[in-house]
């Protein structure tokens, strides 16, 4: 791993949750790391960049050390730190300021729909998305800044746009959307996995309008194929993201390669040198009939102006 392309350190501090997403990836969640593990996970993370630090699960907010190890990220110095979260622990004020005033400069809310029965039915916790839009309200308050996660499924894909519009009223700075990885519990869920294909026009009027907006915005998980016009927001952009795992540690943009494969109409596209293909579980589920190659001359790298994109 070339550590000076390294510009974000994610540590998974374990995966307990509040709460129980229909569409998780996590299958497993009976573990999370000790004190001591994650705080060595955020010393080593110092001596390879002082950018960023991260803390994500799971649910790192639960945890009842989550201030103590907030503290100790900022004693490094870091520049940004910032926890993954789903924004229920932040609808208690006392909670937020605290873990603000202890360091954490912004979070990354996990909100996946522009209402409160998407939301609940994709959580599975009735009130999570009055607890989360609270948490939000008061993270504002309180001078963090908040970016977004949004995991697509067939209940929420064609909202995206809605979705966006709504955060953006609520101040958000930046929107990541994520296509699911099938597998943990989404694998008992299989109807929620959407149709790549139909999702893309979705994608693609969300991003105009927070462009439109000034907002960043990426997508995760979406082969450059589906965002034709939007290659610069695909999946081709470096994420320069280390994550720190229970039993492995991994550069996350050769993680997101693993189980893909190019299909019959992949050798035609001018991007086969640089995509590295369709997820294997998705073309299990869905065929790969609706997957159509770029036509153009071949592509070698992406560092192409137009690819480069920093997520800041």
């Amino acid at each position: 791993m070339d550590k000076n392309k390294i510009s974000k350190i994610e540590i998974v501090v374990g995966f307990s949750c509040n709460n129980n997403c229909m569409f998780c990836s996590v299958g497993n969640r009976n573990f999370d790391k000790t004190t001591y593990q994650v705080k060595e996970d955020i010393r080593k993370a110092s001596e390879e960049t002082k950018k960023e630090i991260n803390f994500t699960g799971g649910e790192p907010t639960i945890r009842k050390d989550i201030i103590d190890l907030v503290k100790y990220a900022k004693s490094f110095g870091f520049e940004h730190i910032r926890v993954t979260t789903n924004g229920r622990m932040f609808s208690y004020e006392n909670f937020t300021r605290k873990i603000l005033f202890s360091g954490l400069t912004g979070a990354i809310f996990s909100i996946h729909a522009h209402t409160p029965e998407l939301h609940d039915s994709l959580t599975n916790v009735q009130d999570s998305f009055k607890q989360a839009m609270e948490g939000w309200k008061n993270m504002r308050k309180c001078g963090g800044t908040i970016d977004n996660n949004i995991v697509i499924t067939t209940k929420n894909y064609k909202f995206l746009p809605q979705i966006s519009e709504m955060l953006i009223a609520y101040g958000v700075r930046a929107i990541c959307f994520i296509y699911p990885t099938i597998d943990g519990i989404l694998l008992k869920n299989l109807e929620l996995v959407p149709d790549m294909y139909d999702v893309s026009p979705f994608i693609h009027k969300a991003i105009d309008i927070l462009e439109k907006n000034n907002k960043t915005t990426w997508c995760l998980n979406m082969p450059v194929c589906f965002m034709q016009g939007y290659e610069k927001y695909s999946e081709l952009v470096e994420l320069r993201t280390k994550m720190v795992w229970p039993d492995q540690e991994t550069n996350l943009d050769e993680k997101r390669k693993e189980g893909r494969i190019q299909v019959d109409q992949c050798c035609d596209c001018k991007f086969r040198a640089v995509c590295s293909g369709i997820p294997k579980k998705y073309i299990e589920l869905k065929g790969d009939k609706k997957i159509m190659f770029v036509r153009g001359e071949l592509i070698l790298n992406t560092n192409l102006s137009y690819l480069n994109h920093e997520h800041k």
